[in-house]
């Protein structure tokens, strides 16, 4: 249950990740949009990987905190100046070329500050109390959740 309910607000905040997943949506189509939005699924398995072996002790402070979030808003900056130039190919990109949109989702999702945040204050501590099989469960159900 509350994998549910921390999935139903992570879902329903606004973030970069969604924002652009709309934009890839609307400017390329849902094949595009649905490789963009898998991307950062990809991203969030990372971190939860990361945040369940790597970070498994690590609780970050207020002051680390701070900086991730600077740091992630300044990445995000720099990849919108980056789509500010433009680009060799003119028009949309053909349905094919799915690569971009997926690496696309995977960077933005890496340095949305929200999902760090969330899994190494809220979800890593909750994963840290259950065994395997909730765990897993706890995941899932939050990932369907969110994405959905």
């Amino acid at each position: 249950m509350e994998a549910l309910f921390y999935g139903l607000i992570a879902g329903s905040a606004p973030s970069p990740h969604t924002l652009a997943l709309i934009f890839f949506g609307l400017k390329y189509g849902r094949s595009q949009a649905l490789r963009f939005l898998l991307g950062g699924l990809l991203w969030d398995l990372v971190l939860i990987g990361l945040v369940t072996s790597v970070f498994r002790a690590v609780v970050p402070s207020e002051g680390l905190q701070h900086y991730l979030r600077i740091a992630s808003g300044l990445g995000l900056i720099l990849l919108a100046l980056k789509s500010l130039r433009p680009s060799p190919a003119s028009g949309p990109r053909s349905t094919g070329e799915g690569l971009p949109q997926l690496s696309a989702g995977f960077l933005v999702q890496a340095l949305n500050p929200n999902p760090y945040l969330f899994w190494l204050l809220v979800g890593g501590p909750v994963l840290r109390t259950l065994d395997w099989v909730h765990g897993l469960r706890f995941v899932g159900v939050f990932l369907v959740t969110a994405y959905s």
